[in-house]
């Protein structure tokens, strides 16, 4: 097919006229089609819960007395559990934290060692006790799971504190 701008002709014409009186006859239906998307969404949702074990609003006084309580540990470690299994059947490659290494641990006290240990946008100081205490975090420049040859490489390290690590990666500081 050439390239190139191709003028509209009559049927071209007659065509969009044609498709824009369909859509206006769509848009007079208004609300009976709705209606009837509303009835079969509803339908569907019904048809699809026959498994649940309570209706909605045995779910919703359930999540009202379960408010403000909190769990204990074995609750808490069953939860941990079952989210590992969850993720181990789904495919994930390792299950240690790639984070405990001692390569990135070293790699992680170089860059702060650098940086003065202080944060690179903001200027705040951590580690030496003087003023108020200040979480640094070192942050990979070039990404961690984009870049795996530049992991451990310092040059790529910039230590920034909590604040400015949020604000790096998610546009908002913590409150």
């Amino acid at each position: 097919m050439p390239i190139g701008i191709y003028k509209r002709t009559q049927k071209h014409k007659e065509q969009a006229i044609k498709n824009l009186s369909k859509v206006k006859k769509r848009d007079s239906l208004g609300k009976k089609w709705k209606e009837n998307i509303g009835k079969s969404i509803k339908k569907h949702w019904k048809t699809k819960r026959k498994n649940w074990k309570h209706s909605i609003s045995t779910r919703e006084k359930m999540r009202k007395s379960h408010l403000g309580k909190k769990q204990s540990e074995e609750t808490k470690q069953k939860k941990r559990n079952y989210w590992i299994n969850y993720w181990d059947e789904r495919g994930r490659k390792e299950k240690r934290p790639q984070h405990d290494r001692w390569e990135y641990l070293f790699w992680k006290k170089k860059v702060f060692e650098r940086d003065s240990w202080a944060c690179q946008f903001c200027g705040k100081r951590g580690h030496l006790g003087l003023g108020e205490r200040v979480e640094l975090n070192a942050h990979h420049i070039k990404g961690w799971a984009g870049y795996p040859k530049l992991r451990f490489d310092v040059n790529n390290g910039i230590t920034l504190c909590k604040d400015c690590h949020k604000l790096t990666h998610y546009g908002r500081k913590n409150t």
